[in-house]
């Protein structure tokens, strides 16, 4: 099992409208790509609140090679990916864990 986080930062007044852009993200991608990873989006319970995590659920780094590829080559990802700035600060992080247990 792998995991992939994307770690963003909402702009100053923009919370409401990066919450709403990753669920939009979320949906597109779980309708999109639910053969190969689910996602979801985290919002802290502690730390700060300005913040909002991208959570990809996948089998293999070889789905996640493959996702990957087909989310560049996917126009309305892209569409929606490309809005990304005008919500979110860009110091996001990304990261990729694989579950040991």
């Amino acid at each position: 099992m792998i995991y992939q986080t994307i770690t963003f930062t909402a702009k100053s007044g923009k919370m409401q409208d990066a919450r709403q852009l990753l669920l939009e993200l979320v949906a597109y991608a779980n309708k999109n790509y639910s053969d190969m990873a689910t996602v979801e989006v985290l919002s802290n319970i502690n730390g700060p609140a300005n913040r909002l995590h991208w959570l990809v659920n996948l089998q293999s780094l070889g789905d996640w090679e493959v996702a990957l590829e087909k989310w560049s080559e996917d126009s309305e990802a892209e569409e929606l990916w490309a809005r990304i700035p005008d919500v979110f600060e860009d110091d996001f992080e990304t990261n990729l864990f694989r579950v040991e247990s």
